[in-house]
């Protein structure tokens, strides 16, 4: 009886042990296949941020590539809109005349201005208010004229006109007076024969329409300008 006991114990220790030893080699196969895992996805991470990281490198050239592609077609585009230098649709001789005639209106501009700040008569100061506001609206007629004919028109003084300016600051009171409407009779004895000329001639009919509108005001002053002359002593330049 004591034997079939002992018998009994020791199948069963035999039992127990054998069924520690299975289950301690399932939990180290587990964890062998947990590192073995764990290296598999530290490396297929490492080899995902390497593909990226190429796949970065490969597409910073194209998009360096698509940012000067699309520098050269916002470059062409604003080429495109950019218009080149106007050209005249002027004939010669009208081109002559209306680059000749803004010349003067603006001579006419800034002496007028020069009369009211050193004239001495008061007549003279009038006539000299008048030409500012009457060539100041011609002149503005005269710039849109040019552009729509292409026509650029110098914004500054031609070295003829300004060395008048020059000579007519230097003056005031009396002599200012002569000199200044002197300069007048002359310049509009002028300006009248050149509009006459084109109200005929032309060959643009705007710029003939032009001179023809602007023919009467310019006949005005001639005669405005004779006027006042004599009033102050002045003598016509010839």
């Amino acid at each position: 009886m004591i034997n079939r006991v002992a018998t009994i114990a020791a199948m069963i220790a035999l039992s127990v042990s054998a069924s520690s030893s299975l289950t301690a080699n399932a939990q180290q196969q587990n964890r062998t296949d947990q590192t073995q895992s764990g290296q598999e996805n530290k490396s297929g991470s490492g080899a995902t941020r390497k593909d990226e990281a190429q796949q970065g490198a490969q597409q910073q050239p194209r998009s360096d590539q698509d940012k000067a592609q699309g520098e050269k077609v916002k470059e062409s585009k604003s080429q495109a809109r950019t218009p080149g230098p106007a050209k005249t649709t002027l004939a010669n001789r009208d081109k002559q005349f209306v680059t000749k005639a803004a010349s003067g209106g603006k001579l006419e501009v800034e002496l007028g201005r020069l009369a009211t700040e050193r004239a001495a008569s008061d007549d003279v100061k009038k006539f000299g208010q008048r030409m500012v506001d009457d060539h100041s609206k011609v002149n503005d007629q005269l710039m849109q004229l040019a552009n729509t004919k292409g026509l650029t028109l110098s914004t500054e003084l031609d070295p003829k006109h300004k060395a008048t300016i020059d000579r007519m600051s230097k003056l005031s009171g009396a002599d200012f007076d002569r000199a200044y409407m002197s300069e007048m009779v002359k310049d509009h004895t002028e300006d009248v024969a050149l509009f006459e000329r084109q109200s005929t001639q032309a060959t643009d009919p705007e710029v003939k329409a032009f001179a023809e509108k602007t023919l009467p005001t310019l006949r005005e002053h001639l005669q405005l300008a004779r006027e006042t002359a004599s009033k102050v002593g002045a003598t016509p330049k010839r």
